[in-house]
Order: structure tokens, then sequence, then C-alpha cells
């Protein structure tokens, strides 16, 4: 996994539907067993309780096929 990435995966509690996740993480702790990503989802208000959201437009460059918002936590 490097970062930049999008990945498919599923979390326990509100994120247990597999969706997209960008890998945020430096590269330089590629060894380390956890990973640190970003949930995408379609769904603007979808109740995750993220503090941040950043939308990605969709185009045919990055393949999304709809309006898409990175979910941001501390």
């Amino acid at each position: 996994m490097n970062r930049g990435e999008l990945w498919i995966g599923a979390e326990s509690g509100y994120a247990s539907k597999p969706r997209p996740a960008l890998i945020i993480q430096s590269n330089r702790y590629s060894a380390d067993e956890s990973v640190v990503t970003c949930l995408v989802t379609s769904h603007a208000t979808d109740g995750s309780g993220a503090e941040y959201r950043v939308a990605l437009p969709k185009s045919d460059m990055n393949g999304l096929r709809a309006i898409a918002t990175l979910c941001l936590t501390r």
C-alpha cells in the first residue's frame, strides 16, 4: 500500500459497509501493521461524526462515478 492509493476496505461500526479508503499514511511507515486512511463516501451527511470533510469531484481522470467526500477525524 502506498500513499495516495485507493483501496476497498470495511471497518466495524458505522463504516462496516465496504467502501473506498484513501491511504494518507507516509510510505516511510509501510512496515507498520496499521495504515492511516480516510474513508470515501458518496453521502455528504452520512452521520459518521467526521469532523472534517473534503469534496472530491467526479472525473474521467480519477474514475469516480459520483461526487465523493473524504471523511476526516482526529
